[in-house]
């Protein structure tokens, strides 16, 4: 099982109504983040768990076993429909693997630089303030350092 090599924190906000407070961690960010990873990723399906949010379309498992949503467009087009996140764990698996292995220690919090199991990506959201993507692949993790000028992280 791959260990994640790097994550980046990416913070995105949107100006709300009052011009004064920046919402975070929405769903329309998490769509966005997924949008730039897709061309660097196999084709797959998406996991959740351990999910807490505002205006859920369906039911995410907010306990620490991980759902199988869909693919990729019935996945952004889940999570676009999210308010917010307060926080939840996302894995993009390639639809090869039918039965995807996941780690033990499944929650926001725990140690994200354990392993991966089947997936390719690990985006985290945290309380409603940003998203940390984990991978195996730098060419993900470069795309969006890149992208968001930001460095990535290495584990210890």
């Amino acid at each position: 099982m791959p260990i994640p090599i790097g994550c980046i924190r990416i913070t995105l906000s949107k100006q709300v109504s009052d011009a004064t407070t920046e919402a975070r961690c929405l769903g329309a960010h998490l769509v966005k983040l997924i949008k730039l990873i897709q061309p660097r990723l196999p084709i797959c399906n998406w996991y959740a768990a351990d999910v807490s949010a505002y205006n859920l379309p369906i039911e995410f498992s907010s306990d620490h076993i991980p759902v199988l949503i869909g693919n990729t467009e019935v996945f952004v087009k889940t999570v676009g429909l999210v308010e917010q996140f307060l926080s939840g764990i996302f894995w993009a698996v390639p639809s090869s693997i039918k039965c995807p292995k996941f780690r033990e220690d499944i929650e926001t919090l725990s140690d994200p630089f354990l392993d991966l199991g089947s997936a390719v990506v690990e985006i985290r959201a945290f309380d409603t303030s940003y998203f940390e993507i984990y991978s195996a692949d730098e060419r993900v993790l470069q795309c969006l350092s890149e992208l968001f000028a930001d460095k990535i992280v290495r584990p210890l």
